[in-house]
């Protein structure tokens, strides 16, 4: 009698060596994605003013209210610095302001409409999807509304979140705003120390920028029957 094999049986050999060597490669790759994401660039330079700044702006309010007796209302203000990025201490003082200016005022608009919208319904629902794919299509004009879109996107429906659980829905939206303006007048003070320390070591940061028309190039759809020369401009990757 002949041999039976099993048909469930790998006809392939070395089947199983093959499968384990996949294996490993897939788990080598995973380390090594993990291992670069993870790993610190020796070359970013740490500024630890900057981390107390940013740290002050959120626990400022916190640390206010509760001395006074009221945590929650701290707790409310906190949360209007988070949209106001930490600003690189080697900025000049017109890049400074304008930065935080273009953090505050999709801050403050977004608190103004979220309170606004927070018993709206189902409407108030549907403008803010609405609102929120605005200010999609706007934030692909250039990097700036990129910036200032997503901020002006994240903190609407963090503060919509916010108004559903709070009865004085104004009061929260000056507590928001008072916490904006605290972390933005930090970040001026901690910017006017840094030039005075650093003197003549500060540089405006200077970028080549697109043009407007460029920008609307980039951003406006195009038909398939765009002019050659539209097509073939660049496409830088700034642009404020």
């Amino acid at each position: 009698m002949g041999k039976r094999t099993d048909p469930g049986a790998s006809s392939w050999p070395g089947e199983a060596q093959r499968i384990a060597m996949l294996n490993d490669s897939y788990k080598a790759r995973a380390k090594a994605h993990i291992g670069e994401a993870l790993r610190w660039n020796p070359e970013t330079e740490i500024e630890f003013g900057e981390g107390i700044v940013a740290g002050l702006g959120f626990v400022g309010p916190i640390i206010l209210a509760a001395i006074l007796g009221n945590l929650s209302l701290g707790l409310a203000a906190s949360a209007g610095s988070l949209p106001i990025a930490p600003q690189a201490a080697g900025r000049g003082a017109g890049e400074q302001a304008r930065a935080i200016a273009l953090a505050l005022l999709p801050t403050i608009g977004a608190a103004g409409l979220a309170v606004a919208l927070a018993d709206a319904g189902w409407a108030g629902r549907i403008l803010v999807v609405l609102l929120a794919g605005g200010a999609a299509l706007v934030g692909g004009y250039s990097r700036t509304a990129a910036i200032v879109t997503t901020r002006f996107t994240l903190f609407l429906i963090i503060t919509l979140s916010l108004a559903a659980t709070m009865s004085h829905r104004l009061l929260l939206m000056l507590l928001l705003t008072g916490g904006a303006v605290w972390t933005a007048l930090l970040w001026l003070l901690f910017g006017m120390f840094a030039r005075t320390m650093r003197g003549s070591q500060v540089v405006e940061e200077v970028r080549p920028s697109s043009t407007r028309a460029e920008k609307f190039a980039r951003w406006a759809p195009r038909s398939e029957g765009s002019s050659p020369a539209s097509a073939s401009r660049p496409i830088l990757p700034w642009g404020s």
